[in-house]
C-alpha cells in the first residue's frame, strides 16, 4: 500500500510540474473568413422561373468576400442587389463575376434586380459558431 501511495504522489508532482503556470492562457486561433462563390444559374435556358442562385442562404463570418458568378451558358444577365441598398452589382453578364466583402454581422436579403423571384440571403455571424462557407461546383 505504501508503494501505491508513493507512486500516486509522484504522479501528482509530475503533473504539477507540467501544468501551466498561474495566469497562463491558451487561445484558439480565430476563425478565418474564406471566400464564397454563389453561382447564378438557369436550370432551363429561356425559362425564367427556373433561374436562381445555387445557394439561397449562406452563413459566413465578418470579413468574408462573397462572389456572385453568372455561369457561362446563361441566356440572360443578372444582378445581386441588396434589399436594403447595401450593394448593387449592376448587370453580371454570363461568364462574369462580381464580389462584395461583408464586414459587419447581420442578415442581408438580396435579389436579382431584373428577375425579382430570384432571391437569397447572406447571414453574417460573429464568432466561432459560424459553419464553414460552402460553394456548389457548377461547370463553366
Amino acid at each position: 500500500m505504501q508503494k501505491l501511495v508513493t507512486f500516486a504522489a509522484s504522479l501528482g508532482l509530475a503533473a504539477a510540474a507540467f501544468a501551466p503556470t498561474t495566469g497562463a492562457r491558451t487561445t484558439a486561433a480565430p476563425p478565418t473568413a474564406k471566400p464564397v462563390t454563389i453561382n447564378i444559374i438557369q436550370r432551363v435556358q429561356y425559362e425564367p422561373p427556373s433561374w436562381g442562385f445555387d445557394q439561397m442562404s449562406i452563413t459566413i463570418l465578418p470579413g468574408t468576400t462573397v462572389t456572385w458568378k453568372s455561369v457561362r451558358g446563361n441566356s440572360d444577365g443578372h444582378t445581386s442587389t441588396s434589399n436594403d441598398d447595401v450593394w448593387d452589382s449592376h448587370l453580371i453578364k454570363p461568364g462574369n463575376t462580381w464580389s462584395f466583402m461583408f464586414s459587419q454581422a447581420g442578415r442581408y436579403p438580396y435579389h436579382c434586380g431584373l428577375h425579382p423571384w430570384m432571391v437569397g440571403v447572406v447571414n453574417v455571424v460573429a464568432g466561432a459558431s459560424a459553419p464553414p462557407p460552402t460553394s456548389a461546383t457548377v461547370p463553366n
